[in-house]
């Protein structure tokens, strides 16, 4: 496979918060992406919780039907939430591109899009619990890392394999506990 190295994005460590002991370097010492990511948590969370979309888009994914009774147009806003979703999607593109690998490479992301949909069920679709959620899954990733360049013994695909398996753990006990929205992925036709 080819691959091109690209000018990554330098990390910016913000003033007073990176000099917080342990969680300084931890939380505030990023690109500015991560920095947008942080912003996005409250932000998503209002727009889908206080704003008319946002709860548009909550009742075209429990109830289209009643969704569509009240004048909403259930094919515009799944449009929209696909366009969203795939903006933001971009933005994790970028991040793995221009911050943590400084290149393109095809299957960079090396399967993280099924803990993507793990982080999401095991969160239940709320914005805070998935922040939480996702911090959980960033540190095994780093731990793993870590574990790794300390050399401690275990074989490296056991470390590399490890927040998979916490995925598949905490997945599996929790199926069943998690509910999606009720028309998650089913089409609506208008009758």
């Amino acid at each position: 496979t080819e691959s091109t190295q690209v000018l990554g994005l330098e990390s910016v460590r913000l003033p007073f918060l990176g000099s917080i002991p342990i969680l300084g370097d931890a939380l505030f010492n990023h690109s500015v992406l991560v920095y947008i990511t942080y912003l996005l948590i409250p932000v998503v969370a209002l727009v889908l919780t206080r704003t008319e979309w946002g709860l548009s888009l909550r009742a075209v994914g429990e109830h289209p039907e009643a969704a569509d009774s009240l004048g909403v147009s259930v094919a515009k806003t799944r449009y929209m939430a696909v366009l969203v979703c795939g903006m933001l999607a971009g933005l994790a593109g970028c991040f793995f591109s221009l911050v943590q690998l400084n290149m393109f490479v095809e299957g960079m992301t090396g399967g993280r899009g099924f803990i993507a949909l793990a982080v999401v069920i095991v969160g239940k679709w709320n914005p805070w619990h998935l922040a939480l959620v996702s911090l959980l899954f960033g540190m095994l990733d780093a731990v793993a890392l870590r574990a790794q360049a300390l050399n401690i013994g275990l074989p490296y695909h056991l470390l590399l394999a490890l927040p998979y398996i916490v995925t598949l753990l905490v997945y599996a006990g929790l199926v069943g506990r998690a509910r999606p929205p009720a028309a998650l992925a089913q089409p609506y036709i208008r009758d």
